[in-house]
């Protein structure tokens, strides 16, 4: 078994709220329901602040649901991914660690593989 910790640049709409939000967005789970499409769920410890969270999202998800309290925000939805899942799966399959966490800019991941010869580059 190899766990690979891999960081990729990233201007996705998760990565965006990050950014606008200026604070780091937790990926609590990620399902790929077609080439380049995925669900995903996410938390961020920031409020929506002027709806600057809905903005990012609008740029690569095709439908989503923002729920906030007074401490975090949960984002559900369905998005168009930037491949890395597909790499996970076609690439030998491994088994993702989470959180994944997106910053300003960027998106670690974890992932789980069972061989050296699973992995690809994204």
């Amino acid at each position: 078994m190899y766990l690979l910790d891999f960081t990729v640049r990233s201007s996705c709409g998760l990565s965006a709220v990050a950014t606008r939000t200026d604070a780091s967005l937790f990926i609590l789970d990620v399902f790929r329901m077609e080439p380049s499409v995925n669900s995903v769920a996410a938390l961020t410890l920031s409020r929506d602040l002027g709806g600057e969270i809905r903005k990012a999202l609008s740029s690569d998800f095709t439908k989503f649901r923002i729920e906030a309290d007074r401490k975090a925000t949960l984002i559900t939805g369905r998005k168009k991914g930037h491949g890395v899942m597909d790499a996970i799966i076609l690439g030998g399959g491994g088994t993702l660690v989470f959180p994944v966490i997106a910053t300003g800019g960027t998106e670690r991941f974890r992932v789980i593989v069972s061989s050296r010869g699973g992995t690809q580059k994204a």
